[in-house]
């Protein structure tokens, strides 16, 4: 009999331990010495950071270090550089980390990151990409020129809150409206969504003596954790070594790398002591990336007999207070945003675009279920 094919059952090799409860998890993993890192979060959604007042906090047994944006100067991002590992001056969205607390046990942090206050100058929030786009609105990211990118092929507008722009120009669509007999217009409105994966995001961080950084994240993307922690800190890829246990459901929204550029800082703050960092439900849903928001606008003509003469499409991406890989979700819309009709005629335009909600990851299908909606419910309007 075959052990694999049509019709054979294959039993997953970690099948015994998840049914059982012996399948371990990274939060799953403790030993003695091991210290706790707690965040502190934003409770403005955009506004200047004036001070953050970590002394009470300071005094509670236990802590053996505080964290805050002026503890690093790097900024990271897997396109543009452009979010500070803890926010410095401004925060750009409700629950974005401005804090982290190392102490040696979890009931210690807690209550030292309880005790830590911060002091905000609100500013004018940005709630829709199409209030960003609107004459006078408020720069997100002042600096927008002077950052970094990691790859050459995207395009920042510096002076407005767009990050990047895409589009599409096919045939004549001019003409292919003037060719329709039946012409529809449709706009959508789809807001973010978390993953909300069963297992919580967790990172751990230690650094031994020769400087080799030891990292357990519930990751799907072990070697862009290395890439990303190696370049930001002038290290040796080979010096960073990255663990990924089971992960338990992650869709997308454990591909980006957060946890583990605070538990690295956290472990280097502690001289290089095992720290470990695990997300409460609501720090997971509030400060950790989360699916794309979009705004569409489409115009379809098509002809008596069925055949679709011309789109017109615009789309608004939702990448919240930070790029990370907004940029590519930008892509991903206006590359596949015909789906799967053949149409002579097209013009799309795929923005991604800051606003005050927090910053965007990878979620199942990368962009296309959101545009296929749109697309599909304007084909209903169509027919």
């Amino acid at each position: 009999m075959p052990k694999t094919g049509i019709g054979v059952t294959v039993i997953r090799k970690e099948a015994y331990e998840k049914v059982t409860g012996g399948a371990k998890y990274t939060a799953d993993f403790f030993s003695a010495g091991v210290m706790t890192a707690r965040l502190v979060t934003s409770t403005c959604a955009h506004g200047v950071l004036r001070s953050v007042d970590t002394d009470e906090a300071a005094k509670i047994p236990g802590v053996r270090a505080i964290l805050t944006g002026g503890s690093t100067g790097v900024l990271c991002g897997s396109i543009i550089g452009d979010r500070p590992p803890l926010a410095r001056e401004r925060v750009r969205y409700y629950g974005e980390p401005i804090a982290l607390v190392v102490a040696e046990s979890a009931g210690q942090a807690a209550k030292a990151a309880s005790l830590v206050k911060a002091e905000y100058e609100p500013l004018p929030a940005v709630r829709s990409p199409g209030q960003a786009l609107e004459q006078g609105a408020y720069l997100i990211h002042e600096n927008l020129g002077s950052y970094q990118k990691t790859v050459p092929d995207v395009y920042p507008e510096p002076g407005t809150n767009i990050c990047h722009r895409e589009k599409i120009r096919k045939g004549n669509v001019i003409k292919g409206f003037e060719e329709s007999s039946v012409t529809v217009e449709g706009r959508f409105t789809l807001p973010q969504s978390d993953h909300i994966a069963m297992e919580t995001r967790a990172a751990a961080a230690s650094i031994s003596a020769d400087g080799t950084v030891y990292i357990r994240t519930s990751s799907q993307a072990p070697f862009e954790v290395q890439k990303l922690l190696s370049g930001m800190f002038q290290m040796d890829e080979t010096k960073v070594v990255v663990e990924t246990p089971l992960v338990g459901g992650a869709f997308g929204g454990k591909a980006a790398v957060q946890l583990e550029i605070l538990a690295y800082l956290a472990s280097k703050a502690v001289g290089g002591r095992p720290v470990r960092l695990v997300s409460t439900r609501e720090e997971d849903i509030a400060s950790s990336p989360c699916r794309m928001g979009l705004e569409a606008q489409i115009r379809l003509g098509a002809a008596n007999d069925g055949t679709i003469k011309a789109a017109e499409m615009t789309f608004l991406v939702d990448t919240g207070g930070y790029s990370d890989v907004g940029p590519r979700l930008c892509k991903a819309v206006v590359v596949g945003c015909t789906g799967p009709y053949s149409i002579e005629n097209v013009s799309c335009d795929s923005l991604c675009i800051y606003t005050n909600h927090p910053y965007v990851t990878s979620f199942r299908g990368f962009s296309h279920a959101c545009v296929t909606f749109c697309v599909e419910r304007m084909m209903d309007k169509l027919a």
